[in-house]
């Protein structure tokens, strides 16, 4: 009975998969990131880059945290324009929201605008990334999500890994970006990381509880305090603690993610929080709205916060 239960909620949540890139394929209560204690991880040496389109370079490393190995990416111009330059993290959309995501060949489309723009880009693996749909691989990917702090842990070591080895990067100005459970993604670590100073989430799922209903009854089942793990980290409940400049996006079309959980969020967010710029657009799915409309305006929005 079980795991056709389980099988049921692959079903329902399988909608978040569609915010890929469309191409070519004990509980921790969530604190502030700086006192998030965390295994010691295996910072490699950097090698050398992969030269992309238009003078972009691209760093590629596995950071080993354990038995897990997180791929980071970093981006920066070959021929920078400045000695220090902006620098914004992002994460893989494409998740259940229960478990991580890891970065792959359409991720790209995510990333080449900002850089090409003028900043670097720190992108990287969130722990648990389900092997394949059955109940054994769903239910360790969820363990490592929780145990990875819903990514947080992936964030910090991503963002040290890349602060010690890009000179490039300012470290004062450090932002993130995300898609959908990435902008979800987004929201939790502009609450908990002291050093991003700016958030932009493109459709993001903000009220994890009320988009996984009573799925989380069920789940609970399987790894003990996961519900209460998903209330903790729920962007929506941690209104009070973004402190950052927030840029949303949302299309009034989206099928996947309705945009009045994004209102929603805003309104309660607008509580503790001045600084919130939100851009609805009238058409638009939950992907192509991001890419063709979203990253074009937020990055017009970064550009004028990291030159204040």
């Amino acid at each position: 009975m079980k795991k056709r239960r389980i099988l049921l909620f692959l079903l329902i949540s399988s909608l978040f998969t569609s915010c890929q890139a469309q191409t070519p394929k004990d509980i921790k209560t969530v604190e502030n990131n700086r006192n998030i204690k965390q295994k010691e991880v295996d910072f490699p040496p950097l090698g050398n880059p992969k030269k992309l389109e238009d003078g972009i370079l691209l760093y590629e490393a596995n950071l080993q945290n354990g038995k897990n190995t997180n791929k980071v990416w970093i981006y920066v111009p070959e021929k920078p324009k400045r000695e220090k330059m902006p620098g914004i993290l992002i994460a893989p959309a494409g998740s259940r929201l229960i478990d991580g995501a890891s970065l792959g060949e359409g991720s790209q489309a995510e990333h080449l605008p900002y850089v090409k723009e003028g900043f670097a880009v720190i992108a990287y693996d969130i722990d648990g990334d389900p092997k394949d749909e059955s109940d054994d691989a769903t239910l360790e990917a969820m363990t490592k999500f929780k145990n990875s702090n819903a990514g947080l842990n992936n964030q910090k070591n991503a963002l040290d890994y890349a602060l010690e080895n890009i000179s490039l990067i300012d470290p004062n100005k450090i932002y993130i970006a995300g898609h959908s459970s990435a902008g979800t993604h987004a929201l939790l670590v502009a609450a908990n990381e002291l050093r991003v100073k700016g958030v932009i989430a493109y459709a993001p799922g903000a009220d994890i509880e009320k988009f996984l209903g009573e799925n989380l009854e069920i789940l609970d089942e399987y790894v003990e305090g996961f519900k209460k793990f998903m209330s903790q980290v729920s962007p929506i409940n941690n209104t009070d603690k973004i402190k950052v400049p927030v840029f949303l996006f949302h299309s009034k079309t989206d099928s996947t993610v309705s945009i009045k959980m994004t209102e929603d969020f805003a309104e309660k967010l607008k509580k503790t929080n001045s600084d919130i710029t939100f851009v609805k657009v009238e058409k638009g799915d939950h992907y192509f709205s991001m890419i063709t409309q979203g990253i074009p305006k937020g990055i017009e929005w970064l550009k004028n916060k990291s030159q204040q």
